[in-house]
C-alpha cells in the first residue's frame, strides 16, 4: 500500500478542519454583531449594520447590506476602536477571542494543507 491514500486523507482532514475553523470565526462574528445590535445599537450602525440571513436587525436592513457589513466586520474587525468600552463585558471578550483564535487556527491549517500538497507531490515524483 502506498502513501497516496494517507496523503489524500491527511489533505481532506486538514482542509475540513480549516473550513470548520473559518465557520467558527464567522459564527463568533455573527454573535458579536447580534450582541452589538441588542446592547450598543449606535456602534452596530457605525459598523454598517452587520447581520446574517437569520439575524436581520432592522426591518429595512437588506440581505446584501447586512452580509457585506458582516464580512467587512469579520475580515477587518474594526472593533479595536471600541475595545476599551467593551473591556468589562465578558461576553464580548469571549467573542473577540473566539474570532481571533479561529482565524489563527484556520491560517495554521492552511499552511499545513499547503505543506501537505508539496509533500504529496514530492512523494509521487
Amino acid at each position: 500500500m502506498g502513501d497516496g491514500p494517507v496523503i489524500s486523507c491527511f489533505l481532506v482532514v486538514t482542509f475540513g478542519l480549516m473550513m470548520i475553523s473559518g465557520i467558527m470565526q464567522d459564527v463568533a462574528t455573527s454573535r458579536l454583531a447580534k450582541w452589538l445590535y441588542h446592547h450598543h445599537l449606535p456602534i452596530w450602525r457605525e459598523l454598517g449594520r452587520p447581520g446574517t440571513t437569520f439575524f436581520k436587525g432592522e426591518p429595512d436592513n437588506g440581505y446584501f447590506s447586512r452580509t457585506t457589513a458582516l464580512q467587512l466586520m469579520m475580515k477587518g474587525m474594526p472593533l479595536n476602536n471600541y475595545r476599551r468600552k467593551f473591556a468589562k463585558d465578558e461576553e464580548v471578550q469571549r467573542y473577540l477571542r473566539q474570532h481571533q483564535l479561529s482565524g489563527r487556527i484556520s491560517a495554521v491549517f492552511l499552511i499545513i494543507f499547503i505543506i501537505g500538497i508539496f509533500v504529496g507531490g514530492a512523494l509521487h515524483m
